[in-house]
């Protein structure tokens, strides 16, 4: 995929995690691969190259992904917090 000069990243490493923390969400919310692309207008199999590692990630597309998920990014990496509009399944802790 080409981007325009004077994109922004994260670096590698924070990508990796990223990846990781969003497959992560995406198992305990019961959120499939292809809705969370949807809803980001990309294709599922770019999804899953992020996730995996396998793919650089744009710092808008960072974002993009913490505002529909509620995942945040910060100075230690990546964490969960429940504001993102993306619906999700309840949490096995919540159920009766």
């Amino acid at each position: 995929m080409s981007y325009p000069a004077g994109t922004l990243f994260l670096a590698e490493g924070d990508a990796a995690r990223f990846g990781r923390r969003v497959t992560a969400w995406r198992a305990l919310h019961g959120v499939e691969a292809r809705e969370l692309a949807a809803e980001l207008g990309m294709h599922p199999s770019g999804l899953s190259r992020i996730e995996h590692g396998a793919r650089a990630v744009p710092v808008e597309l960072a974002r993009r992904l913490c505002e529909v998920t509620g995942l945040t990014l910060d100075g230690d990496g990546v964490s969960f917090s429940d504001t993102g509009t993306l619906p999700r399944a309840p949490s096995p802790a919540a159920a009766p």
